[in-house]
């Protein structure tokens, strides 16, 4: 799953939610230079609002029950990462933690 951050209205948005290509589904920017794929190393910068918005998406991805890994990308994450990897990342950029996210 591809995320999105829109710098015209400061939000995250999964790609498959641009119903016109090139448009911010929230605020309809068109601007495409005002939109960049978020990567790892950029969501960390985000403040907390923005990562609990990551991790509802996180929570959409799908996975196999019995390995517990990712079934699909989800941001630098590919395909077959183990879901725990991404909880620790999500536990070191989430000032309050990841048990706070997994509890919300």
């Amino acid at each position: 799953m591809k995320i999105i951050y829109c710098h015209s209205c400061d939000e995250v948005f999964a790609e498959t939610e641009m119903t016109i290509p090139g448009h911010c589904p929230i605020c309809g920017c068109e601007a495409n230079d005002m939109m960049e794929t978020v990567t790892c190393d950029r969501a960390k910068d985000f403040g907390n609002f923005l990562i609990e918005c990551l991790w509802a998406y996180f929570g959409e991805c799908a996975y196999d029950s019995e390995t517990e890994t990712i079934l699909e990308d989800f941001m630098d994450f590919p395909a077959g990462t183990w879901r725990e990897d991404i909880w620790h990342w999500f536990d070191k950029v989430y000032s309050k933690g990841v048990n706070e996210l997994m509890y919300m």
